[in-house]
């Protein structure tokens, strides 16, 4: 597997401007590199009832609802042949329109908190992802802004420094998603004994008495649903869903091909020994796991979609169309061939 990136926070600065360029994904290979983070992204992006609630906003909540729920009704074959309804029902049960609602209560929180995913990543993840993970971005501390009447570069009597005090002040003052944030000037004629205990004193003050800040911490981590982070499983999975949506005319056993998914299947392939397995039965049983590994790929981006990552456990799933996931990915990454 490639080099996993940290984070796509290591491609910005505290002022939103890039300061690398963010890599871009030509090929499924380039898939590798990306993070947790990342992949919760990608999944939940191919999950048709998350791109449902994203394309149609401007509905009514009745409205919204009812095409949300229509996505499920559509696919009532699929969900009888995964055994998760009655094979014999000819509608869903009223268990299972509970079960859709209370899913569309959850994603709709899950849209709020993420907004328009279907763009691209880096540029979701400056306006958006960089409040949500865990990385530097989001860790705000303590900012010195400059000495006066001081020669050094950063002397407040410097237009450049004065202006740069200026600038973080504004921002602070008008970003709602900045915390309180109390400004102390130190003038250094105190002994440092003194400015330390009266500074300790004000900032006590503030946290405890004046805005009384509790639960601060210092890390924001949007935390995973298992212990166990295993992103290399995840990418197989992931990619199987993108070359089912470029390729959905392709049969299982060449998706698992395209994506190099069994390596024993590799291994039994250039065997050239005489004892070469049936490539019939080759097929049959590269198919099976590929059938199998898109199920779960299917489970683990509705539960996403609901902010629960990554976890595949059976769940009744929507109609996917794969032209309409396809234009998806492609708006997210542009320079992606298949």
């Amino acid at each position: 597997m490639n080099k996993k990136i940290d984070s796509a926070a290591n491609y910005l600065d505290q002022t939103d401007d890039l300061i690398l360029e963010a890599p871009k994904f030509y090929s499924l290979k380039d898939l590798e590199a990306a993070d947790m983070d990342q992949l919760r992204i990608e999944f939940m992006r191919i999950s048709p009832s998350f791109s449902y609630l994203n394309d149609q906003v401007s509905q009514s909540e009745q409205e919204l609802f009812d095409g949300f729920k229509s996505l499920y009704i559509r696919n009532l074959e699929t969900i009888k042949q995964r055994s998760l309804v009655n094979p014999k029902s000819k509608k869903l049960s009223k268990e299972d329109e509970k079960h859709i609602e209370a899913v569309f209560a959850k994603m709709l929180n899950t849209h709020a908190e993420y907004g328009d995913i279907h763009r691209r990543y880096f540029d979701w993840y400056a306006d958006k992802g960089r409040y949500i993970f865990d990385n530097w971005t989001n860790r705000e501390d303590v900012k010195f802004l400059g000495t006066s009447n001081h020669p050094g570069i950063s002397n407040l009597s410097d237009p450049k420094v004065m202006s740069e005090a200026l600038q973080y002040i504004k921002m602070i003052a008008n970003n709602q998603a900045w915390p309180k944030t109390v400004l102390i000037a130190v003038p250094t004629s105190l002994p440092k004994r003194i400015a330390i205990e009266h500074t300790t004193f004000l900032i006590q003050m503030h946290y405890d008495m004046i805005l009384k800040v509790q639960g601060a911490e210092y890390r924001r981590r949007k935390l995973l649903a298992v212990k166990r982070e295993r992103p290399d499983a995840l990418v197989k999975k992931l990619k199987l869903l993108i070359c089912k949506a470029f390729y959905p005319k392709r049969t299982l056993w060449q998706l698992g091909e395209m994506v190099e998914f069994s390596s024993s299947y590799r291994d039994k392939k250039l065997d050239q020994t005489k004892d070469k397995p049936n490539v019939a039965l080759m097929k049959s049983e590269l198919a099976a796991h590929v059938n199998r590994a898109i199920r779960a790929a299917q489970y683990i981006a509705e539960h996403a979609s609901i902010d629960n990552f990554p976890v595949q456990s059976k769940v009744i799933t929507p109609y996917y169309d794969w032209d309409d996931i396809k234009a998806k990915i492609l708006r997210a990454h542009p320079n992606l061939s298949i």
